[in-house]
């Protein structure tokens, strides 16, 4: 009899211990899986509104979302990718001093990356039309691009505050760019 309350206390104290770390894995966890949920729902929602307007309208998301923010945010996340390991490892090494290092190198080097990137959007259209689009579809993907601009600025803040753990940041740049992104 005496064994069985014991096997029941430490079923019930696993049970607890369960509860308790359900609990912070998804403090952790939540708002990064609202950030990346908001980050692929705003290319679905413009790419579902945008096939009611017309042909040319969902051509010009498509080569814009293709070619040009894909190729840029791509560069982007990799470097930030990198960041986000960088800065987890000074993170977990109790290094606070390199964590702010880090953090200021890398917005400095994504920074002038960033001011590299911006002629592809500010010349979409004519870089486009050299890669022999119609001049339509060149004219029209070249407004869009421009408002993909805000959207895509939050790269570093998100990968640098997933890895600090303000994971409240993660999804208030995520909260902040989906209205955004509404009205451009």
């Amino acid at each position: 009899m005496d064994t069985i309350n014991k096997r029941q206390q430490r079923r019930g104290r696993f049970r607890e211990r369960v509860w308790i770390e359900s609990k912070l894995l998804w403090q952790i966890v939540g708002p990064a899986i609202f950030s990346r949920v908001s980050s692929y729902s705003m290319n679905v929602i413009t790419q579902a509104f945008t096939s009611h307007i017309g042909d040319l309208e969902l051509v010009s998301l498509s080569i814009t979302n293709n070619v040009i923010v894909g190729f840029n945010y791509g560069l982007l996340l990799g470097m930030a990718s990198a960041l986000e390991t960088l800065c987890g490892q000074a993170f977990g090494a109790k290094k606070f001093h390199k964590l702010g290092i880090y953090l200021q190198r890398s917005w400095i080097v994504l920074f002038l990356f960033s001011v590299l990137l911006l002629p592809m959007y500010v010349f979409a259209t004519s870089i486009l039309k050299w890669m022999g689009q119609p001049e339509d579809v060149a004219e029209q993907s070249g407004m869009v691009v421009m408002n993909y601009l805000r959207a895509r600025m939050w790269v570093t803040v998100a990968r640098t505050s997933q890895s600090k753990s303000p994971r409240n940041m993660m999804g208030l740049a995520s909260l902040i760019c989906v209205p955004s992104h509404r009205r451009a």
